[in-house]
């Protein structure tokens, strides 16, 4: 049967126009891959001639054919069903893309790379029906070899295909996804953007708060603000609270809710108090109207404090400096025990180099910085000191740092 399909295909260009239809049809009782292409080529060019005899014979032909290969699985099948959809006619198209969509739910079901690599090349399609197809069978799939299709589905001109490409990566929970699910928070659809902030809370990756934070901000959508707001509260990522504290101010009361509820999980979750930068993250949180918020985010300050008097380093130093400027506004009870911490670490930390705690004047209404006082004023500046002795003075402090040449 081979041979003489063979033989038929090469004799098919010689052959006489009123000879063919005979030909043609013994090719599709064949179901051979080989004969699609040729076949293919049969097909009337203009729209005129399609009711020509040849011209039925011909998509008689291919559909008998695609109906053979479409019990098949092996790639050779297959990739000749991709084929028929660069065909000229429209008929043909619609019946190869019906094909395709039964054929294409079977693939998760062959080896690994065998299905990955026809569902690689399916997303590269005209159609895009059947490219849909395609990411739905890769999602199916739920394996980490199918990552990379579907990073590469998330720029495809289709947005239904973006959308479940990110379903998709969410679920597959990859790493390798970070990067393409970072860009797709800029897509011009805001249903792939709420599905990419989705996909981003499960891989619970640090490095895309920033990202989250920028969506937070910026986004049009209430509800991909609203998801990323979710995200960022789940992950109990202090990073995140500059940001949840901005969506405080939304107009939108669905977003404002949702940035309230992600303060209270994240501040709740929260316990990693080595991070340096922890006092920094926190500050813009300590004067919200909110009552509520600025009790537990001043619970988690206190406790920061309480770690950084016994474990800080010259990092939290700087931090304790910025928080207590004279025209930071804070509740009594974190600026005492921030002057005590402040205290204990100049104590702990303190170098003969010349950094110094220098005394501060308190700055007048109006001004915001204090005057530092000049050493006739003052004489020789005293050690630092410690505990109680130092809440008993009536004024703020400064570390700076001095010669003491």
């Amino acid at each position: 049967m081979a041979d003489q399909v063979a033989q038929l295909l090469a004799l098919l260009p010689r052959m006489r126009r009123r000879d063919l239809p005979a030909v043609v049809g013994a090719l599709g009782e064949v179901g051979d891959e080989r004969v699609v292409q040729p076949l293919c080529r049969l097909l009337p060019r203009s729209q005129a001639a399609d009711e020509t005899a040849l011209g039925r014979c011909v998509r008689a032909a291919l559909r008998k054919v695609m109906k053979r290969l479409a019990r098949r699985t092996d790639p050779a099948a297959v990739e000749a069903l991709f084929a028929v959809l660069y065909a000229r006619d429209e008929g043909v198209r619609v019946t190869a893309r019906r094909i395709l969509h039964q054929v294409i739910r079977r693939l998760p079901a062959l080896a690994d790379s065998t299905a990955v690599g026809l569902l690689r090349t399916a997303l590269r399609l005209p159609d895009e029906y059947v490219r849909r197809a395609a990411a739905a069978a890769l999602r199916r799939m739920g394996r980490a070899s199918a990552v990379e299709p579907l990073c590469f589905a998330l720029s495809d001109r289709d947005e239904y295909v973006r959308r479940t490409a990110a379903a998709a990566l969410g679920e597959l929970n990859d790493p390798r996804a970070l990067e393409p699910l970072c860009r797709a928070l800029g897509d011009g659809d805001e249903y792939v953007r709420r599905e990419a902030v989705t996909a981003l809370g499960k891989l619970k990756d640090p490095r895309a708060v920033k990202p989250l934070g920028r969506v937070l901000k910026t986004d049009w959508d209430w509800e991909v603000r609203e998801r990323a707001a979710w995200v960022l509260g789940q992950w109990g990522r202090v990073q995140a609270v500059p940001d949840l504290v901005v969506a405080l101010q939304e107009l939108d009361e669905g977003v404002r809710a949702a940035a309230r509820r992600a303060l209270q999980n994240l501040l709740a979750k929260w316990e990693d108090y080595s991070d340096p930068q922890a006092l920094r993250f926190l500050e813009p949180a300590l004067n919200v109207r909110d009552p509520e918020v600025r009790h537990w985010v001043q619970t988690r300050v206190l406790s920061l404090l309480a770690h950084l008097a016994t474990e800080g380093n010259d990092q939290a130093l700087r931090s304790l400096r910025t928080l207590l400027r004279p025209w930071r506004r804070l509740d009594g009870t974190v600026r005492q025990a921030a002057v005590r911490t402040l205290a204990c670490l100049q104590a702990r930390l303190h170098q003969p180099s010349g950094r110094e705690l220098a005394l501060v004047e308190p700055s007048p209404p109006g001004e915001p910085t204090g005057r530092e006082l000049a050493p006739a004023e003052t004489g020789e500046v005293p050690p630092p000191p410690a505990g109680r002795e130092l809440m008993e003075i009536p004024c703020f402090y400064r570390l700076t740092s001095r010669s003491t040449s």
